[in-house]
């Protein structure tokens, strides 16, 4: 009777759970585009591991054509993670990022010929090693080319966001990144695999690939189901470009008399923050920021970069930290639990007021409160 390793029944409980989550992303109904694509990414992922479990099962050495059998996507599973990081920002414009699908669809189509024409004897998988290790590598390289593509475009974003946003729970999307960087190294782990034989390594890389695949699928799976597509970001294009003008501002002052510091737009800004306490709704931006100042968002922004040295979600949560001091020394407060101190100064989670907290006074509330 044949017994399973420990590695193929993690590969076949990776399998089960990528394809259980992919179908439930893709079908989700109240998913939108990005929840569906990245159901595609899981999906596709998935069927990879489908590799592992036909070598380890021998099916190859039986069933020779399986060789060519057209289940890696190498080509596909990245640019869907990108395309999944440009559609939950609101950013996915298919007249245009289509392109990104070409590769994976090429890559399909010659598997399927190549499954075709084994299937029929007219070719035979040996001799194909060198061609498949030089698939295997240039594979790699289009999977560090995305990343790199992945990790501008996220980098881009936050900058965007912190300069939009005063609360950023549900708009980092950061882990998206780090599920891009895992990915490369399960990439790197393979590859070490296919030039250096298991035997003759003294730990079971084939077993760290597996644990990796588990922790890979699992981690999306849980970070998709509960990001939600960020709806409001297109409107912060309108301040995207803020940065890069004030950078253009500052190299040409030389060459300007008195370049603009909008002070006097940025005291009005504090006078309205201030007086009705703005800073204390979680969920203000600069759009309604700017709304209730009745001056043009993209001169906020620029008033609060270049008279508080700060983008908008700093400075707001500075507000809020000073607030919660304030309350956490009141006396008339004192029956008040910490979060819902945190809560009044405008913090929506009691993680996130901690870690402003302590990043802005370096000590946690808690200490702050009993100091």
């Amino acid at each position: 009777m044949y017994t399973l390793t420990a590695e193929e029944i993690i590969d076949l409980l990776v399998f089960v759970q990528g394809i259980v989550f992919g179908l439930v992303l893709l079908f989700k109904a109240e998913g939108g585009i990005a929840k569906r694509i990245l159901g595609c990414f899981l999906l596709s992922y998935s069927v990879e591991i489908t590799d592992l479990i036909l070598e380890k099962g021998n099916y190859y050495e039986v069933y020779p054509s399986l060789y060519f059998l057209p289940i890696y996507f190498i080509g596909l599973t990245f640019p869907l993670l990108f395309l999944y990081a440009k559609s939950v920002t609101a950013n996915l414009r298919w007249s245009k990022d289509w392109i990104h699908l070409i590769p994976g669809s090429l890559e399909f189509i010659i598997g399927m010929v190549l499954f075709t024409i084994a299937s029929l004897g007219m070719i035979k998988h040996d001799g194909w090693e060198i061609i498949s290790m030089f698939y295997y590598l240039g594979g790699f390289l289009f999977m560090l080319f995305y990343s790199i593509k992945l990790f501008v475009y996220i980098n881009r974003y936050m900058r965007k966001a912190n300069d939009y946003y005063s609360n950023m729970q549900g708009k980092n999307i950061r882990w998206v990144y780090r599920v891009a960087l895992l990915n490369l190294s399960i990439g790197v782990a393979f590859i070490v695999l296919m030039f250096f034989p298991e035997e003759n390594n003294y730990i079971s890389i084939d077993l760290m690939l597996s644990v990796f695949n588990a922790v890979f699928v699992f981690w999306i799976s849980i970070g998709g189901l509960m990001q939600l597509t960020i709806k409001e970001a297109p409107e912060m294009e309108e301040v995207a470009v803020v940065t890069e003008e004030y950078t253009n501002e500052e190299k040409d002052e030389s060459v300007a008399e008195k370049p603009l510091d909008y002070q006097e737009e940025y005291k009005s800004i504090v006078q309205v923050l201030e007086s009705d306490k703005l800073y204390a709704n979680p969920e203000l931006t600069l759009g309604k920021l700017a709304k209730d100042a009745g001056i043009n968002q993209r001169v906020v922004s620029k008033a609060i970069n270049q008279n508080a040295n700060q983008n908008f979600n700093l400075f707001i949560n500075t507000y809020r930290v000073e607030e919660a001091k304030r309350l956490l020394k009141n006396g008339e407060y004192e029956a008040l639990c910490i979060e819902a101190i945190g809560e009044m100064a405008g913090f929506n989670s009691k993680a996130t007021f901690y870690a402003t907290f302590k990043k802005i006074c370096g000590i946690s509330p808690s200490v702050f409160r009993e100091s």
